[in-house]
């Protein structure tokens, strides 16, 4: 018996109208939240299946791109069924956003995805506020392969020129 059982119990496309939003669901998402998913997801993409408890039929992850995929005519969203009973659903969606919260960031490789992306994309006042809290702007030098075979400005990251402890 494995210590995590896995409780998915298939995948599929589903039209958006057809999936039951949990009606206690506790995540309220902003109108600023909203617009800069919305924007993530136009611009790279669908990344994640919603996740639907198939014995209730209703969404435990993923209201928010289940609202958006409603309000743009979505003709179908990818979903994640799993089987759990309804103390475990409860357990589920009370914890499934929490415990990813608890994630501690690195802003020295956060910061360095941050410069190698096209980010043009995203409204300034929505995810492009979260970046410059989670990671300041520095002025970095531009990518110039350094001798290591590094671009420049990671070069700079590992030796700790953005900030905290270099890398081992």
């Amino acid at each position: 018996m494995s210590r995590y059982p896995n409780r998915m119990a298939g995948v599929a496309d589903v039209a958006p109208a057809d999936l039951i939003p949990h009606p206690d669901n506790w995540r309220l998402h902003s109108e600023l939240q909203k617009d800069s998913v919305d924007q993530a997801l136009a611009n790279i993409g669908q990344l994640q299946r919603i996740v639907v408890n198939e014995p209730t039929g209703r969404v435990i992850d993923g209201h928010l791109r289940l609202a958006l995929a409603i309000e743009h005519g979505e003709a179908s969203v990818p979903v994640q069924h799993v089987e759990l009973d309804e103390a475990e659903e409860a357990a589920a969606l009370a914890t499934f956003d929490p415990l990813g919260d608890m994630a501690h960031e690195d802003a020295r490789k956060l910061r360095l995805n941050i410069e190698r992306a096209n980010l043009d994309w995203l409204p300034k006042a929505g995810v492009g506020q979260l970046f410059e809290r989670l990671a300041p702007p520095r002025p970095l030098p531009r990518a110039v392969t350094g001798e290591e075979g590094l671009p420049e400005f990671a070069r700079f990251a590992i030796e700790g020129e953005l900030g905290g402890s270099p890398a081992p």
